[in-house]
């Protein structure tokens, strides 16, 4: 999708300029943002009392792989926040592509 990427990430182009590292994190957080979002959408659509039985349980079960990511994603949002020097960035990189 790098269409989407590119029109997400264009607006963070002067912050992020050449640094890997801003990218990334900006990454991060524009889809933070955006699993957040489809969170609340999810949970208001699972709260319709006319929603059928088998229509509910997907909509739950999508409902609990969006928290997974949403935590996920904070967790790799704090991890690039301790990133000391760009020696450990590959590693956390690494790190951050195994849990998103």
């Amino acid at each position: 999708y790098p269409d989407l990427c590119y029109n997400s990430l264009f607006v963070h182009a002067n912050a992020i300029q050449t640094s890997p590292m801003l990218l990334a994190n900006a990454a991060l957080s524009v889809t933070l943002a955006t699993a957040r979002t489809t969170t609340a959408a999810v949970s208001r659509m699972l709260a319709d009392p006319g929603m059928r039985p088998r229509e509910a349980g997907a909509m739950g079960d999508c409902l609990e792989v969006l928290k997974d990511t949403v935590e996920e994603l904070q967790n790799s949002i704090t991890e690039m926040g301790e990133i000391k020097d760009s020696k450990n960035f590959g590693l956390v990189m690494n790190d951050i592509q195994t849990w998103v």
